[in-house]
């Protein structure tokens, strides 16, 4: 029988954030979750604006993850 591993706040980021990762007998993650309960209401920042714009916004959120607020917005925008 595996291990069911959670971290629960993770810290030295922006925000919270716990992780829940289910782990086999040799210590290999067969499954992760991760979930968040901060709400900043950036979507209703976004609501009725110029796409172009959204990356551009969204980057700001946070002054770590840049780059990844970028991408990830980004790709919404190339999906919706």
């Amino acid at each position: 029988m595996g291990k069911h591993v959670v971290v629960d706040p993770i810290t030295r980021i922006e925000g919270h954030l716990r992780i829940e990762a289910i782990l086999d007998d040799n210590n290999t993650i067969i499954d992760a979750y991760s979930s968040s309960t901060m709400w900043r209401g950036i979507e209703i920042i976004m609501k009725g604006r110029d796409p172009r714009d959204v990356p551009l916004l969204a980057m700001r959120i946070c002054g770590v993850c840049t780059g990844t607020h970028y991408y990830t917005s980004t790709q919404t925008v190339e999906h919706a």
